[in-house]
């Protein structure tokens, strides 16, 4: 009993009884035993034996042991003689075991049984704590993902990108119009340059004659064909403008003179 006991469940505290089994006083020992291991709290209690003659099993059919089996508040196993030994005490006690050893068999659990339950439920508590710790880091990416996609940060690197894009739009849309306005100015330019070589040759044409005109007008030059200026107070004036006593002053090149108009004819043209 004890080694099988040791095996299944080593934690397993034994108290032992020593009583007679067989004889004349053995029924009275075994139900004083029953009556004292009643009081101590103990989980169960088994009365048993190994195999013996029906006359070696007695003490166990007798009425003693079966009161006291009966008034035991303790669940007791009768375990008494091999399996196919028959005595009261197995139909009074709360539970009848083939043989001493059966009894520890059956009112103790296995440890390596309960180690494999422990084991199954290990992993299976492993199993779901990885399934929980799976989802929640589901969860805390797709918060950390959706919190990143709404964070000012991202806010802002997309206002970034968004001026970026609205940049290269303008540049490209003003490099287009560039491009245009240069194809439209280019005949105008053209066109400009001409006007401007034309007036430019007109004006230079003008000042030609304006400049031969001055050479014509010029005292300077005059004055070697016998001509001179003639001025009244300080302003040129034409021959047809002086009057009789007018002062003037006849100027070329080489000299001054101030003289007085006696007298004016005049010639009819032809």
């Amino acid at each position: 009993m004890l080694r099988v006991a040791s095996q299944r469940w080593p934690l397993l505290h034994v108290s032992l009884y020593d009583v007679l089994v067989q004889g004349e006083n053995a029924a009275a020992s075994i139900a004083a035993a029953i009556a004292r291991a009643d009081v101590k709290g103990y989980d169960v209690l088994v009365i048993g034996r190994g195999g013996g003659s029906i006359e070696d099993l007695w003490a166990f059919n007798e009425r003693v042991v079966a009161d006291a089996v009966f008034a035991a508040q303790t669940p007791v196993v009768s375990a008494v003689g091999h399996e196919i030994d028959t005595v009261i005490s197995d139909y009074v006690a709360d539970l009848r075991a083939p043989t001493p050893s059966a009894a520890m068999q059956m009112i103790l659990p296995d440890q390596n049984e309960l180690l494999q339950g422990i084991d199954i439920m290990m992993n299976r508590l492993t199993q779901q704590l990885q399934s929980v710790l799976a989802k929640k880091r589901e969860a805390i990416a797709y918060l950390r993902q959706s919190f990143e996609r709404h964070s000012i940060e991202q806010k802002l690197q997309q206002h970034r990108q968004s001026i970026a894009q609205l940049q290269a739009h303008y540049h490209r849309q003003i490099a287009l119009k560039l491009q245009y306005f240069e194809r439209e100015l280019s005949p105008l330019h053209v066109s400009l340059n001409q006007a401007l070589m034309q007036n430019v040759s007109l004006a230079q044409n003008r000042l030609k004659q304006l400049q031969s005109a001055y050479e014509s007008a010029n005292p300077k030059h005059r004055a070697k064909r016998g001509y001179a200026q003639v001025s009244r107070e300080g302003k040129v004036v034409a021959l047809d403008a002086l009057h009789v006593s007018d002062t003037i002053v006849l100027m070329d090149d080489a000299m001054q003179v101030q003289a007085n108009v006696f007298e004016i004819t005049k010639y009819a043209k032809k």
